[in-house]
């Protein structure tokens, strides 16, 4: 089980490189591309000025603003998709080596301790919730099936405390820091 979450640590650790090396690679761009394109307004705008002084300078440094601020907000907007691109690459690629490692032989042991740990957190009698595919997989855990989890595991006690230990919620949470760091 500690080799499958240093396999896990690591592939975070690359995966949070990966994105970050991305994520300065196209503010880079983007930003040449801003000051580019700003250039050449004010560039259009001062001939603009030059050749037509009768012009009122409040209307042209308006028009500028307004020009900049749109170009601002569009620069704003790809930058938007390209993360929600990456976050959804990144979260396809996890899906994949989520997969990779629950029809792994040393997911057995992962579950086990997954179920384990949960239930040291509960008093009395417990539910434990697992996939269909690891309740015929592993017919020694006794309980019962909910496949919205992905895999590991819910267990929820009589008072109606929930551990929820399941591969869903941790991608969710990763997902959830991804997102914060991009």
């Amino acid at each position: 089980m500690d080799r499958i979450q240093e396999k896990l640590i690591s592939f975070e650790k690359t995966v949070n490189h990966e994105v970050m090396k991305q994520k300065t690679e196209l503010e880079g761009v983007i930003e040449k591309e801003t000051a580019d394109r700003l250039a050449e307004i004010r560039d259009s705008y001062q001939k603009t000025a030059d050749e037509k002084f009768s012009i009122n300078l409040t209307q042209i440094e308006k028009q500028v603003n307004g020009e900049i601020w749109a170009d601002s907000v569009d620069a704003q907007k790809r930058i938007l998709d390209k993360k929600n691109q990456i976050v959804g690459d990144v979260m396809d690629a996890v899906r994949a080596r989520v997969n990779e490692l629950i029809n792994s032989d040393g997911y057995k042991d992962y579950l086990i301790a997954s179920v384990g740990e949960a239930m040291s957190h509960v008093n009395g009698n417990a539910t434990v919730y697992l996939t269909m595919q690891d309740k015929e997989r592993f017919p020694e855990i006794s309980a019962q099936i909910n496949n919205d989890i992905i895999g590991g595991c819910i267990v929820e006690d009589e008072a109606g405390m929930i551990i929820d230990n399941s591969i869903k919620t941790k991608i969710g949470q990763q997902r959830d820091l991804l997102n914060s760091k991009i």
